[in-house]
């Protein structure tokens, strides 16, 4: 029963995570078989009960298990294919660690099989010569199923909110304002009455100038390339985080931008961008953790974004960076300091 409990709370604990159980063609879940794509990359996870057979037969097992879902790697145009054959036992059984010890990794074949070995009253994983000992976080996920953790789910206000309602607000605020700035043809007198920058904020002492200048842009195409990525990442985050966190982490990752190019740049400065890109640092770390269910990227796509996204930043001399790189940073640290809050309070 021990083991039985141990691979019910490792499925959720990869459900959670954003591995899916393969399903055949009749839409029956294959029991202890599940994938992740991570392009280029695709990965099987095939789990076994090490104690129960002879564990050579794995090797024909996992290999059909691994061969079995090729169609649904080529439909994820992933040009890898990585297996990890994992044996799992309540007891240590030296027979089992010693054919996976044996195992030798092979880059030459279709397949790229990994061999791990898990027994539950070691806490201990047992690899295949010269392979790795971590894969996207599942050797923390096998150390937390076995010691009765289960994983830190979601908020229920988070879940139960469908409409993103603050992300569609805020936009509404943003089109708004830009729309009266056009009307009233007073569009540079808003900017310079409300937007931030040293003279305003520090020698004028005009700290709402820190919060307005978030709202406020420069014109419709400035709009619309911030709204393209507001409602990219926001409508993810805020049924994340929720209604009232998504507020925080908006308006605290536009205020830490605005700082970090008050103190950098100080030039005059108008736009959601900082905030945005704390939307940016949250949906990365949410993708890490759970994977392209996340965002709908994967975390290597999603990484490589966010790179170029900041990097580009530094060739325009058009762009705010610092504002850019304070709202990431702020969005990240938000981040880890909710969930955080989050496992102490599941703990407790």
């Amino acid at each position: 029963m021990e083991h039985l409990e141990f691979l019910e709370r490792l499925d959720v604990w990869m459900r959670e995570r954003g591995f899916f159980p393969f399903r055949n063609t009749d839409g029956q879940f294959f029991r202890g078989l599940y994938w992740r794509a991570e392009n280029p990359v695709f990965y099987v996870i095939a789990i076994g009960d090490g104690g129960r057979d002879d564990p050579r037969r794995w090797q024909e097992v996992f290999t059909a298990a691994a061969e079995a879902v090729q169609e649904q790697a080529e439909e994820m145009h992933c040009t890898r294919k990585v297996c990890l054959c994992l044996l799992t036992d309540t007891a240590y059984c030296q027979e089992t660690a010693d054919f996976v010890a044996a195992r030798e990794i092979s880059f030459d074949d279709p397949i790229q099989y990994i061999w791990w070995y898990f027994p539950l009253d070691q806490r201990r994983l047992y690899t295949g010569k010269d392979q790795p000992k971590k894969m996207l976080g599942l050797e923390k996920m096998l150390i937390a199923a076995a010691g009765g953790e289960g994983p830190v789910p979601m908020t229920p206000a988070a879940q139960e909110m469908t409409r993103p309602v603050v992300t569609w607000t805020i936009f509404a605020i943003c089109a708004l304002i830009l729309a009266g700035m056009y009307l009233t043809g007073r569009k540079e007198e808003w900017i310079y009455a409300f937007g931030s920058g040293w003279e305003g904020v520090v020698e004028q002492r005009q700290y709402y100038r820190m919060v307005t200048s978030m709202f406020l842009h420069d014109g419709p195409l400035h709009l619309a390339a911030n709204s393209i990525y507001l409602f990219y990442f926001g409508v993810p985050v805020e049924r994340l985080l929720g209604r009232g966190r998504f507020v925080l982490l908006f308006l605290l990752s536009g205020l830490c931008g605005n700082l970090l190019s008050l103190f950098c740049g100080g030039w005059l400065g108008v736009g959601a961008s900082g905030a945005i890109f704390g939307l940016l640092g949250t949906a990365l770390l949410w993708t890490k953790e759970r994977g392209a269910q996340a965002t709908g990227m994967n975390y290597a796509t999603m990484l490589l974004l966010a790179l170029t996204a900041l990097g580009m930043g530094w060739l325009d001399t058009g762009v705010d960076n610092y504002a850019h790189l304070g709202g990431f940073l702020c969005g990240m640290a938000l981040f880890l300091l909710f969930r955080r809050k989050e496992r102490k309070k599941t703990a407790h």
